[in-house]
């Protein structure tokens, strides 16, 4: 993960948040949440943009400065939302089994004892 800008305008985060979803660009955004957590309205002074994926660093710059540039290395960003909505379901799954075999457990032990 690596530090590509931090930008303090609302609306030019959500540009490149925007154009990296569309162009296949991996980023993680830093304090795009930190306003709620401290219950302030407004938003905190400067939003910084990670790139995920080293190989993806080239492109995400050559993004900002020509938006029609076409990355190398896509990523369909909302496969990657849906593998990590299926990968917490499973944990929700695993979890659930897990309490049933405990409560079976103990009723065993207590009607044994």
């Amino acid at each position: 993960m690596i530090l590509l800008t931090e930008v303090s305008e609302i609306e030019e985060f959500y540009r490149i948040k925007l154009l990296f979803e569309q162009k296949g660009i991996l980023a993680h955004y830093g304090n795009q949440d930190s306003a709620r957590t401290y219950g302030v309205f407004h938003p905190v002074g400067k939003y910084a943009i990670y790139i995920m994926m080293d190989e993806q660093f080239e492109d995400a710059k050559q993004l900002l400065i020509d938006e029609s540039h076409i990355a190398e290395n896509p990523i369909h960003v909302s496969e990657v939302e849906q593998a990590s909505h299926k990968s917490m379901a499973n944990k929700k799954i695993i979890n659930t089994l897990f309490y049933i075999v405990l409560i079976l457990i103990l009723v065993l032990f207590f009607l044994f004892n």
